[in-house]
């Protein structure tokens, strides 16, 4: 027997060492597919990816986490020992910000009007030490030696308890107290973030005894500055976000001590003087150089370039400063630009002057001796008002007189004043068969006396106008003699792709030698012509029914028109084939199918006995696409014609065989000295003008624009070969719009009104005022008011009718679209090659060659494309020449030249080209 068999069996031994990895096995069968995954973000090739509020917002979010906030002030309090605390809400929308650690916070009081001072003032009681002088600061829960703490009450909620001690506070000096008087209006301001994180700043009026707030000084507030310069409006890292924070630092007596290297002078800071100079810029009288301009002007021998910079001009830290050569872009002395709304001081630049506010922009007067002064020297601003009223009579001009830059100088006002409108349509808007007539009504400005039209005669000469001295607003040296230089109408439109349509001007147009008859009797002629340099024209045969629509098929441009052999066929269509007149040859043309889609055949209207009447004339009808319908919904922009072969030799014109003729733009709506050279589609009476534009069947939906332009005097003979002119009256203008086909746009391509939606606007924001007054560009030539309907004024001429022929032989650039002018204008300090880009030289200010700086981020396209009142294609229709506005450097030139198919690369605008733009963005 072996009983120890069944005895206990040991502890576990040790692992042993590993063993040799085995041979690798066979390749398993490959597994099934997966589910697809999630879709990507969309790459960065969109244009609202790279321009647009969103996307700027979005790059501060994804670089430093910055957002903005909205900080809202709930209550704020000092007690009589001096303690002041506030309590505020941080929001992310809607949404609670919670968890914030830090803050920084100022306190101020306004000083009622005291010393030498016309006006009451903020005062701080917290002070930056180093190069500025009595400039108000802040402190925050980290600063030294002073800090606040902030407590943290939920729901977004704080609550900020100062360290500095109202009762104790003092100047710079570290001596002498600021002095705590709680029945003074206090203000209190929060500023967070900046340079990442929650960004904003509040603001918030009240008085430390509890009484309700009684004394302001609210005279420019913050939505007035970012209508200008955007969103991203803000100053000193970001965090000082409104104009209400801004003005209690930079109070009266604070100044900045610039460095050795940026001139050593010690400027004043304070709000009203710095902002004026900033803005008045290359305007300011303290600018100019020795010979009165700012910029060394290239067409004069003598080098002025020392005087960009004179010694005397205003420094505030650099002295390469943008805002040292800007120029404002309203009327510098259109004070109501920014001093607008409804706050309750809004009108303190008329009813409160004083020396540093006047004289921050008329800063060549020395206050102590006088000089620049009519008033003499003024030690205080006790009669500033008293001489310079609000409006009114004074011992000098009023504040408004003074400021009134629209009645000072005659060459400025218009002659007359324009009355443009035309005759209503039954449904509101014109459709095909219908015949817009437009009535023109010209006063004299200053009678209102409404003048005889049978006497708008043209004018060989012009008088011009050299203001009468003592009577520059009113007369001109040489009074105007009652006949017109200039008397163009222009009609425009779609306001999505403006060109020029519908007067007799616009036509692309050749025309026969004679009126006719010709002898076509030998049968089997052939007419060939070409329009729109050939490019085919999308439709659809109805004919050919596909699934219920017609089938698409390219018409083309390219169109041959052959007469029957000689016979009974070639008989029908004239009462004589061996005298064929000009209506018949037009009628046989206009019966061939593919020459009625794309051409117009007609006698032409010239008035008898001009060189045109009764010719046989052949114009485009400038049709790009229609729908299944047969409705037009896209035209060419460059519209043009060209015939190849006629039916007999010698039928048209030389001039008008083998080349290109193009659409016109202006057309001249006066009475010609040769009278069989008037308009024919213009009548003329004592009441008005009339003029009858074409049908509109050709027209693809949309707003046009008809805008007039009529002058007297014009430009005169004592003009300088380059600006600034001295001898000139601008011209009168007028503007007015009308609906073409508009049932036919979805609701988001038409506005509240029922048009159709700008594709830029805003322009007032910064060039006009809410006063209903403001710049306008180019008085001796345009008298363009940048006003609500600059982009229809303007786009009347800079449209997209380049007038490049497709067999241009020289390669140009065409800058003359509004799209491409004014991107490239506001952008010009940015671009490489400015003058070519713009395309122009600049004259308004020679030598500045367009350094132009956009006052925002320029790629906040909404501050010119609303997304409320305009179409929003500047993210949908990206093209060449809105975006070589500002991309105009060699590879970005290059890419949009690769990126579009053009068959005739030497004439790159002609209108043959098509565009790639929207495959990548």
């Amino acid at each position: 027997m072996f009983y120890g068999c069944s005895g206990d069996d040991g502890a576990t031994g040790a692992t042993g060492a590993t063993g040799a990895t085995g041979a690798t096995g066979a390749t398993g069968a490959t597994g099934g597919t997966g589910a697809t995954g999630a879709d990507g973000l969309t790459g960065p090739a969109r244009v609202d990816t790279l321009h647009g509020e969103a996307a700027l917002a979005a790059a501060e979010l994804s670089e430093a986490g910055k957002y903005y906030c909205n900080i809202t002030i709930t209550g704020a309090t000092a007690d009589a020992a001096g303690v002041a605390a506030v309590t505020f809400t941080v929001k992310n929308g809607t949404a609670p910000v919670t968890g914030l650690t830090a803050v920084s916070a100022g306190i101020f009081k306004l000083e009622p009007k005291a010393g030498s001072l016309s006006y009451n003032r903020w005062v701080p009681y917290i002070y930056r030490p180093g190069r500025t002088v009595n400039a108000g600061y802040r402190e925050s829960t980290t600063s030294s030696p002073l800090h606040g703490t902030l407590v943290e009450n939920g729901g977004g909620s704080y609550t900020y308890t100062f360290g500095t001690n109202l009762g104790k506070a003092t100047y710079i000096d570290n001596v002498t107290l600021v002095g705590y008087d709680r029945a003074l209006t206090h203000r209190v301001s929060v500023y967070m973030g900046g340079h990442n994180g929650p960004t904003g700043e509040g603001d918030f009026d009240f008085v430390p005894s509890g009484a309700a707030v009684s004394e302001t000084r609210n005279i420019v507030v913050t939505a007035t500055c970012r209508k200008c310069h955007g969103p991203e409006f803000a100053g000193h890292g970001g965090d000082r976000v409104t104009v209400e924070g801004c003005v209690t630092c930079h109070s009266p007596n604070s100044a900045m001590v610039n460095t050795a290297a940026n001139g050593g002078k010690t400027e004043t800071i304070e709000m009203a003087v710095m902002i004026h100079k900033m803005h008045a810029g290359r305007e300011l009288a303290s600018s100019k150089g020795a010979d009165g301009e700012f910029y060394d002007n290239p067409w004069t021998a003598a080098d002025e370039t020392a005087d960009n910079y004179a010694e005397y001009a205003y420094t505030v830290g650099s002295i390469n400063a943008t805002w040292r050569t800007a120029a404002f872009p309203a009327v510098l002395e259109n004070c109501q630009a920014c001093h607008t709304g409804s706050v309750a001081n809004v009108d303190n630049w008329k009813t409160v002057p004083s020396r540093a506010a006047c004289g921050s922009c008329h800063d060549d007067i020395d206050w102590a001796t006088g000089a620049n002064h009519a008033g003499g020297g003024a030690a205080n601003d006790a009669s500033c008002a008293m001489c310079h009223p609000a409006s009114g009579a004074g011992f000098g001009q009023s504040v408004t007189g003074a400021h009134d830059w629209t009645k000072k100088d005659i060459r400025n006002i218009p002659e007359f004043d324009i009355t443009l409108t035309l005759d209503t349509p039954s449904r509101g808007f014109y459709v095909s068969g219908e015949t817009p007539v437009v009535t023109l009504v010209l006063k004299d400005h200053f009678t209102g006396a409404t003048l005889d039209h049978t006497t708008v005669v043209q004018d060989n000469a012009a008088e011009g106008c050299v203001p009468k001295a003592g009577f520059e607003g009113t007369e001109c040296t040489v009074p105007r003699d009652g006949r017109f230089m200039t008397a163009n109408v222009y009609v425009a439109g779609p306001r999505a792709e403006k060109v020029a349509v519908l007067t007799y001007a616009a036509r692309a147009t050749v025309r026969t030698d004679t009126a006719g008859p010709w002898d076509l009797s030998a049968g089997g002629g052939k007419l060939r012509v070409k329009v729109d340099s050939g490019m085919s024209m999308l439709s659809y045969n109805n004919a050919v029914a596909y699934e219920g629509y017609g089938a698409d098929e390219w018409i083309t441009g390219d169109i041959t028109v052959t007469l029957p052999a000689a016979g009974a066929a070639l008989n029908a269509l004239f009462d004589n084939a061996a005298a064929a007149t000009a209506a018949e040859v037009a009628a046989w043309l206009n019966n061939d199918v593919t020459f009625r889609e794309r051409a117009f055949a007609y006698v032409d209207e010239a008035l008898p006995g001009n060189a045109n009447a009764g010719k046989l004339a052949i114009r485009s009808r400038g049709i790009s696409k229609k729908n299944e319908r047969g409705e037009v919904i896209e035209t060419f922009a460059q519209r043009n014609v060209s015939l190849v072969t006629m039916p007999v030799a010698g039928m048209f014109a030389a001039a008008d065989t083998g080349s290109w003729k193009t659409a016109g733009g202006a057309d001249s709506v006066r009475k010609m000295t040769t009278a069989n050279a008037t308009n024919p589609k213009a009548v003329f009476s004592a009441a008005n003008i009339q003029y009858t534009l074409d049908p509109v069947d050709d027209l693809a939906p949309g707003t046009y624009i008809v805008h007039v332009e009529y002058a007297d005097a014009q430009r005169g003979p004592g003009n300088p070969p380059e600006p600034p002119m001295v001898d000139y009256r601008t011209p009168s203008v007028a503007v007015a719009t009308f609906n073409v086909k508009t049932d036919k746009l979805s609701a988001s391509q038409k506005g509240a009104d029922g048009t159709e939606k700008p594709v830029a606007g805003n322009c007032t924001a910064c060039h006009w005022s809410s006063a209903g007054t403001g710049f306008v560009l180019d008085n001796p030539r345009h008298n363009k008011l940048f006003d609500e309907k600059t982009a229809d004024r303007c786009g009347g001429c800079h449209d997209y009718l380049s007038g490049q022929k497709p067999d241009a032989t020289t390669q140009q650039r065409y800058a003359g679209s509004l799209s491409n002018r004014v991107h490239s204008v506001h952008n010009g300090a940015a671009l490489n090659y400015p003058t070519i880009t713009v395309g122009h030289e600049e004259t308004a200010a020679f030598g500045r060659n367009w350094r132009i700086t956009y006052p925002m981020d320029v790629r906040n396209c909404e501050s010119c494309h609303p997304a409320s009142t305009t179409s929003g294609t500047w993210k949908t229709n990206p093209n060449r020449l809105a975006c070589m506005g500002c991309h105009d450097s060699d590879a970005a030139t290059a890419h949009m030249k690769i990126q579009t198919y053009d068959p005739t690369p030497l004439a790159p605008w002609s209108g043959d080209e098509q565009e790639s733009c929207k495959t990548c963005h």
